[in-house]
């Protein structure tokens, strides 16, 4: 019977998974997401609306909700869809390799930032004030930041 010999570095070496790294874009899909999630939390909308007593009911909504939307506060709506289209192209990206689509998640992006920053204002104005509408121009901010970087550290390559 022949005895194989192992090479040095053989299948041993082989079958060990490269280490995975945690890179740019997985930190930008991560904020993305974590984004997504403070959009979706219930406070982010205030709405008072009369009842039948002297007083005003305040009702709460998400960023998603459709209620605020129809009766004209339309910039957290708006603010929450362009995310999901931000989160959408990031995963293409992610998959395709395409730079047209990470182009374009970085412009929509500044829309994104821009829109939230209307609908903290508007929220400041009539002193609806959550910490969701501090927190969603915030984090929109830093996304915006680090896709800004990595873009230019890939020109740079």
């Amino acid at each position: 019977m022949k005895k194989n010999k192992k090479k040095k570095g053989g299948k041993a070496a082989s079958a060990t998974p490269a280490p995975h790294t945690f890179n740019k874009h997985n930190i930008i899909l991560l904020l993305t997401a974590a984004v997504l999630l403070v959009e979706r939390m219930p406070k982010g909308v205030v709405m008072h609306f009369m009842g039948d007593g002297a007083e005003p009911i305040t009702e709460y909504f998400s960023y998603f909700d459709s209620i605020p939307f129809g009766y004209g506060h339309f910039f957290p709506m708006v603010t929450a869809l362009l995310t999901v289209i931000i989160a959408l192209l990031l995963g293409g990206y992610r998959i395709l390799h395409k730079k047209g689509l990470q182009s374009a998640a970085e412009a929509l992006s500044y829309t994104s930032l821009c829109t939230a920053f209307t609908a903290l204002f508007t929220a400041i104005r009539f002193g609806d004030m959550t910490w969701i509408n501090a927190a969603v121009p915030a984090l929109l901010l830093l996304l915006v930041g680090l896709m800004s970087k990595y873009r230019k550290d890939n020109e740079q390559k």
